[in-house]
Parts: structure tokens; sequence; C-alpha cells
């Protein structure tokens, strides 16, 4: 105990060891590393007004922002602070926070990891149509904001335009910034000379809102150009190229852009469009759309959204006077407070728009997940089309040898018809159409065999084709047929479970046996559904379909020879219909068309089904 005692005093005194000597390196280093709340990085510009710092926020967990520093005796700097605190919009720079010491005053601005878009044409030359179309209209955007604050900007140019990370616009620089009426015009000159209007060089009266449409003019042009409209060596011959010559369109340039840069490179401001007249251009499209949507977006009032009263709560808990705070913010008063307020909003906008963006991935990943086992589950179930086709054509060729070998003669290639009234096959219903072919006998008992042709293979030959019929989804039809005989292999699986304790209520066939063939036939389709792939599985529902049918075949002719032996063994007819021509299968019953004639009892034997159930007590069931 005494041992960690002495350590931890000796870690105390090794912190007030470097704290002292952080102290004295901060004192006699000429460089200056703090200011208020912010800690110092590189220098990032310096320029007449003074110097643009780099630094993050020590109470944000560190927020970067830029420190721009400028003289106490700037005549405009302190209506330039005025006016930039009211600019709150998402194409302007924001302003958080002010910082006077003893000399200097210190801007905490928002900051732009993009470079100014000067050197941004300087690198990268004129842009394309697109990105001058999105650039442009951001910008008459926010210059569309200050006019709405009843300010003008009069020193609109490329070195005051900033781009994010994003590259997207954000005006600064306020300095020449300020109030006016509408139709009451100013007079001091201001701004740069390239981007100065004609009215403004000849020294007369001006509108501020048509100066700021000809500076706009100006910077569209050289977005589409890569330089500058007037622009000569000396300020001199500027002058008088804005007054008298028109700028040259290169041939590049897009009919309606021309026409644009035309209207607001009028020499005569009354004759220049307004703001919203720029946003509705054909040249911006949808670009100008957004901005007039931004325009007329109403911000919600302070302290009302879950996040600033979520922040306003943690602030509270944590000891710090939110009154003080709620009053700094809404006075607008640029204070320690404010500017604290202020990025730590800004921060939590950001993490709540990175958690929206993680729950958005993450259902595209979910929905994209469910669509590819979809597709894979399907085309796992799809049988190919080959051994479907193969599957069928056995079925034809057995068919016609059984026709052949009931009438004794005939031509293999030509099915055999018997006399009598000639049945047409039926016309399908395309929603009663199914994927397997069914040898159909007739419900008179006659050894008369048609043969169903399935839509979604080849027709039979001896039939003829139908134009019109249409081919229907086999993936659809493939996965429904195989779903079916898994539901059907189900209901049988428990009848045949039952059997051992139910052995008395098992149909009897003629010879008084059970149906053991057929047991075994649903035994060997399991176990292909337990090991089997789909081909197999598919290959064993059509070799079912055929010994059914081959049963019956058999039991017909068994009953012809029987009724002309005149046999003392003969069956009873209701007996036969009730138990031999039970369908003694686990696939699923054919689905014929609805103009077709149907055998009764021969469907998915349901009620010896449920009879099975009720023996047995299966809960869940009807008792």
């Amino acid at each position: 105990m005494q041992a960690k005692s002495r350590n931890e005093r000796q870690t105390q005194k090794t912190k007030l060891a470097e704290s002292y000597n952080e102290l004295l390196t901060e004192f006699s280093s000429p460089e200056l590393r703090h200011v208020g709340n912010y800690t110092l990085g590189r220098l990032i510009g310096k320029g007449s007004f003074g110097n643009v710092y780099l630094a993050t926020h020590k109470l944000t967990n560190g927020s970067k922002v830029v420190l721009k520093s400028a003289q106490k005796s700037d005549p405009n700097l302190a209506r330039e602070i005025h006016h930039h605190r009211q600019l709150i919009h998402p194409h302007i720079v924001r302003l958080y926070e002010v910082v006077v010491t003893e000399s200097l005053v210190w801007m905490v601005l928002e900051y732009c990891p993009g470079a100014e878009l000067y050197d941004y044409l300087i690198k990268n030359g004129r842009l394309s149509t697109e990105t001058a179309q999105k650039i442009f209209a951001q910008l008459v955007g926010a210059v569309a904001y200050v006019h709405q604050k009843n300010c003008v900007h009069r020193d609109l140019k490329l070195e005051n335009i900033m781009l994010d990370r994003h590259e997207n616009v954000k005006l600064c620089d306020f300095g020449f910034t300020r109030e006016y009426e509408r139709l009451r015009p100013l007079q001091t000159f201001c701004g740069t000379v390239c981007y100065s209007a004609p009215e403004m060089v000849k020294g007369e009266k001006y509108l501020g809102q048509a100066v700021d449409v000809w500076s706009l003019g100006v910077i569209l042009y050289a977005l589409l150009c890569g330089e500058l409209p007037f622009d000569e060596d000396d300020e001199t011959s500027t002058k008088l190229k804005i007054l008298n010559e028109e700028p040259k369109y290169p041939e590049h340039l897009d009919a309606d852009a021309v026409a644009l840069i035309k209207s607001l490179l009028s020499k005569r401001p009354i004759s220049r469009p307004t703001l919203l007249e720029i946003l509705v251009h054909p040249f911006l499209m949808h670009y100008g759309n957004q901005q007039k949507n931004i325009l007329a977006m109403q911000q919600p009032a302070l302290f009302s959204t879950r996040i600033e009263k979520e922040t306003l709560d943690r602030m509270k808990s944590a000891g710090v006077q939110t009154e003080v705070v709620v009053e700094s913010v809404l006075a607008q008063k640029c204070d320690s407070l404010a500017g604290w307020w202020n990025l730590l909003i800004e921060k939590e906008l950001r993490k709540e728009k990175r958690r929206q963006k993680r729950r958005s991935e993450s259902r595209r990943v979910s929905a994209g997940s469910m669509l590819a086992a979809a597709a894979a589950a399907a085309d796992f179930l799809k049988p190919p089309r080959e051994e479907a086709e193969a599957e069928w054509a056995n079925i034809s060729v057995k068919a016609s040898s059984a026709s052949l070998d009931d009438n004794g003669s005939g031509s293999a290639k030509t099915p055999i018809v018997p006399a009598g009234p000639t049945q047409q096959p039926p016309n399908p219903n395309p929603k009663d159409r199914h994927p397997y072919n069914k040898l159909q006998r007739n419900p008179s008992n006659q050894s008369q065999i048609q043969i169903m042709s399935s839509p979604d293979l080849n027709r039979d030959p001896t039939f003829p084709s139908s134009a019109s019929t249409r081919r229907p989804n086999q993936r659809k039809i493939h996965f429904l047929t195989t779903l079916a005989a898994l539901k059907h292999w189900l209901f049988h699986s428990t009848r045949r479970a039952s059997t051992a304790s139910d052995a008395k209520y098992q149909p009897r066939l003629q010879n008084g046996s059970t149906s053991q063939s057929n047991l075994n036939q649903g035994r060997g389709l399991h176990s292909s559904h337990q090991s089997g792939s789909v081909r197999t599985r598919a290959g064993n529902v059509l070799e079912m379909l055929r010994e059914n049918d081959r049963q019956r075949d058999a039991r017909s002719r068994g009953r012809d020879t029987a009724r002309q032996g005149g046999s003392s063994s003969h069956v009873p007819p209701s007996l036969v219909t009730a138990q031999q021509r039970k369908r003694q299968s686990i696939s699923p019953s054919p689905l014929t068309p609805h103009s077709a004639r149907r055998m009764s009892g021969r469907g998915l034997g349901v009620r010896s089904t449920l009879f099975s159930w009720r023996r047995r007590g299966v809960p869940g069931r009807p008792a």
C-alpha cells in the first residue's frame, strides 16, 4: 500500500514538472500556440489582413476549425463580423466564435479541406459543363441568401469561394458586405477591378444586387473557359475593356451557357436577371431547383430539435449553466459558449448522419443477401431442361408402346385411337398449366390414352401446336412444383408412420395384400429427398407418376378379365372405386385445365390422411 502511494506521488511530481517545462517553452517561444479554447496548428494562409491557422477545439475532442487574425484597427472588421454571424447557410462559411486579445481579433471559422476555387481552376483548367453547373448554382444560392438578408456582398471573386471535401461551394470574406435597401443606390467603389461592373468602374451610383449579378457572370465565364473575360496587364486597360468590349465565347460553350453569360454581363444593369431568374434558367437544370428548395426551407427554432435537447441535457448534467449558453446562442454573441455549442451540435449532426448511413447500408446489404439467397434457391430447385425433356420423351414412347400392346396392332409412330367418339385434347388454360405431363385415362374406364403435353416443354407431335399459347415462367413453375412435392411427401410420410399401429385401416388390393410397393416407392423418394440431388428428386417424381399409371392399367385389365371370365372372386365396383382407384402417390395431383374432365377420388388423398391423423391424435389437426 505504501509503495502504491509513493508511485502515485512520483507520477504527480512528474506531471507537474512536464507542465512547468511546457510553460517555459511557450513563454520563450515567439510562436503562438493557444488562442482561447483552441490549439493552433500549421499556418495555412497569410495576407495583408493577417494569418490563417488550422486549429482544434479543446472541449469537443479536437473539432477542426480555422483561426483568422485581423488587426483591431481594421475599419471593416466590426461590420464584417456583424453581418457574417447572421449568415447560416449550407454554402456559406460558418462563423463560430470571435476571440479578442490586446492587439488582434481572431475569427473562428468553418474548416474547408478543399482549396480556393481560384487554385482549383489553376490546377484543373476549365471545368466540365456539369461541374460548372453544380458549383455555379450553389454560388448563386448562397448569394441569393445574402440578398434575402438585405445585404450585398460586393466582393465576389474566385479567391473568396472555398470548396469542402465534397467540392461543394463555401462563400467567405464578407469584408465589403453591407446592408442596403432595394432601389436605393450605393456609390462606394470596392472589390476587384476584374470582377467590377461597368457602372462601378465609371464611378456612378449603382444597385448592390446588380453588381453582384455582374460578378457572377465573370465567375461563370471563368469556370467554363478557364480564364477571365476582362483581364489585362494594367488596371486602366482592364477598365476600358469592361466598358467598351464584349467577351469572346469559345465554340465549345453550350448555347444555354452563352445566353446566360450574355444576360449576366449586360452593360445595362436593368437588363440583368435577378438571382431567382438565374436559378430557373435552362442551363442550371435541376441544380437550380435544389437551391430554390434550400432558400424556401424554414429553419427550425433553436433548442427545439431532439439533438439540441439531448446536448443541452448533457451539458446541464456536467454542471454547465445552460441558461447562459441559451442566452449567448440566441443573441448570436459569438463568444466561447456560443462557439462551443455550435461546434458540439455540428459534431452530433455528423454522428447522426453516419449512423443513418450505416443503417441504410445494413438494410441494403440485408436486402441484397435475401435476393441473392432467393436467386440461389431458385437456381438450386430448378431442374435441368435437358433432363426434363428426356423424361417426357420416355413417357411419350412408353405411352405409345402401352397403346400398341392393348390394341394388338398398329404403327409405333402413330398412336392407335379406338373406335368410338374421339376426344379432342382440351385447350390448356394458362392459369392451370402444370410442368409435368400426365397420362390421363378417360372416365369411361376404356383403354383410351390421352397424352397431355406440358406447356414448358416441346409439345407432342400428334397434337397441333397452338401459336397463341404463351410459355409460362419455368423458374416459378419448377419452384412451386418442388414445394408441392415436398408437402405431399410430408403428408404421406405421416400416413406411412401410422401403418404399424393402424394396419387394419390400410386399404387392401384384390389379392388382400397392402400396397407395399407404393410404400417402398415412398421410402425411396424420401431417401432421395434426404440425400439425392434435385435432379434425382425430379426423376423420382416422374417415375412415381409412371408407376401409378402402370398399376391402374394393370388393375383395369384385371377387372376386364374378371368380367369376361365370370370369376367368383369378382370385386364389387363400389369397392374398386373406393380402394383401387385411390391415388397411391406422394407427388402432387396433375393440374388439368378447368375445361378438361376429371375423375373423382384422384386428388391428394385428403380423407385418408385426415383419418390417419384422427387415429393417432396429432395435435393441431381437426378432430
